[in-house]
């Protein structure tokens, strides 16, 4: 059953391996309508769900309990993008040029926006990978 005000957001995948840090983003993205999130706590769920529900967009820390967020990114399909939450020592650490990166603390404004660039890239690239009438 979905909440009322989540109908018609788009979903995305919030994965860290602590569940504050999850339900805390989760809550902040959905409280602003920015995104409907279903919290993953390692690289396999995120995995399974990508792959059932065909999403697209994932935030998440930089290791969850099975894997790194580098690790996890080259396992799912090219249509995927990445948002990394880390303090700077762990960005500075991601070899992976196709991740996008924000530093911890992340303000409130900049996460939502980095969100919605993010979804706004997604509708771009699918409507570009649709075939032509």
């Amino acid at each position: 059953m979905r909440e009322k005000g989540l109908i018609g957001m788009e979903t995305i995948v919030v994965a860290f391996s602590g569940a504050k840090s999850a339900g805390h983003i989760s809550e902040l993205l959905e409280s602003s309508g920015t995104a409907r999130c279903l919290i993953c706590r390692s690289c396999a769920e995120v995995r399974r769900l990508v792959e059932k529900q065909h999403l697209h967009v994932i935030l998440c820390g930089f290791k969850m309990a099975d894997g790194t967020a580098e690790e996890l990114y080259d396992t799912l399909p090219d249509s995927c993008s990445m948002l990394m939450i880390a303090n700077q020592v762990q960005l500075d650490m991601c070899e992976e040029e196709d991740i996008l990166k924000l530093a911890a603390p992340v303000s409130r404004s900049d996460l939502i926006a980095s969100v919605r660039i993010l979804l706004q890239l997604q509708h771009r690239l699918e409507r570009a990978s649709r075939p032509q009438r």
